[in-house]
């Protein structure tokens, strides 16, 4: 079997990228090939240390039981994860066994505000694929997590992304960024989470084995700080709903040793959710979760993505104002969500089953 190489964000704690790192491999195994997913890092203790960082203070308590189910998540769920070397990385670049390579979901493409050196140039090269021949690159959906780059990076920019065949993006703005640098308008298509259904989302949330609260609850799940807006309406729910509060502004036991598997549960069995990351939207529709969403505290340009997903829903008016009193929103009909999520989901597999062909061809 012909493999394919996945080149995304990696680090433990982050559900999102996990989970949508697993499904960019299921709709690879779906058609055909080995997903190899890759990780460069170039001392992998190093790598190690600071993604326990991430997860928390130290490698004691809650932080360890997260990474202890992070690390089982990568083994038993996801294939071949290991750090490459740059020079492993090139070699696996030129391998006749590798059919294709693909550079997302998440936001592979994001850039800091700083110099362009020689060291940076080389490590964002990577996530344009350029370790590959060109006619091996694959763009699923990747993610710039801002309307505007840095001005210093537009030349890079506009090379790297004329250098990939097969171009996708996630958002409208990233779609505006293409057209600009690349001169040509790539198709917007659905994260590869929404290429599944909740029936296939439900297992992998019943497979968890963390704790789960009982009776009704709220769920609270922000990556950035809580505003004031969205804690007035995380207790306002709850008073509504006469349902404890779980995660942000409550018990934060739960998530705090979470698994991948256990924070899809988290969503699914919530009454409702309050959040400020895309994919903990993604998982409310497609688990049909009444939600709210707030705008990130501190990183206004990453709110372009919740936008496509919610304008294209007709749910917009999930996004919580700027008033005072509690918010309301309408009621979400179910119906034709899932009618737009299965549309969204035959345009992203029909992508992705076209752009390995043409990948192939080449070989």
């Amino acid at each position: 079997m012909s493999k394919v190489g996945i080149y995304s964000l990696h680090g433990y704690g982050n559900y999102g990228n996990k989970l949508q790192n697993y499904a960019v491999e299921q709709l690879v195994l779906e058609n055909g090939f080995e997903p190899v997913s890759l990780v460069l890092r170039a001392h992998p203790m190093r790598g190690l240390l600071r993604d326990a960082a991430v997860v928390g203070s130290g490698l004691f308590g809650a932080s360890c039981e997260k990474m202890k189910r992070f690390l089982k998540f990568d083994s038993e769920r996801l294939h071949n994860l290991r750090p490459h070397s740059q020079t492993g990385l090139n070699r696996l670049g030129t391998s006749a066994s590798f059919a294709a390579f693909i550079a997302g979901s998440d936001q592979v493409w994001y850039c800091e505000n700083v110099e362009l050196t020689a060291d940076k140039r080389a490590f964002y090269s990577n996530r344009f694929l350029q370790f590959a021949p060109v006619e091996k690159r694959i763009a699923l959906a990747p993610s710039f997590g801002m309307d505007e780059l840095p001005c210093q990076w537009d030349d890079f920019y506009s090379d790297a992304l004329r250098s990939i065949p097969s171009l996708s993006v996630r958002e409208l703005s990233g779609a505006n960024l293409v057209e600009r640098l690349a001169g040509r308008r790539p198709p917007v298509i659905a994260d590869p989470t929404l290429g599944f259904d909740g029936e296939f989302w439900g297992r992998l949330a019943s497979s968890g084995n963390g704790p789960r609260p009982e009776g009704s609850y709220v769920f609270g799940f922000f990556l950035g700080p809580v505003s004031i807006k969205a804690n007035d309406q995380i207790r306002n729910e709850a008073g509504r709903l006469s349902a404890d509060v779980v995660g942000a502004c409550g018990d934060s036991t739960f998530l705090d040793v979470a698994g991948p598997e256990d924070f899809l549960g988290l969503i699914r069995d919530a009454d409702c959710v309050l959040t400020d990351s895309f994919h903990c939207v993604v998982f409310c529709l497609i688990f049909h979760k009444d939600f709210y969403v707030s705008r990130r505290v501190g990183s206004p340009t990453m709110f372009g993505r919740i936008v496509t997903l919610l304008d294209g829903m007709g749910l917009d008016d999930r996004v919580l104002d700027d008033s005072g009193s509690p918010y309301a929103a309408a009621p979400v009909d179910w119906n034709r969500v899932d009618q737009i999520i299965s549309g969204r989901r035959e345009q992203l597999r029909n992508y992705v089953s076209m752009a390995l062909k043409e990948a192939v061809a080449h070989v």
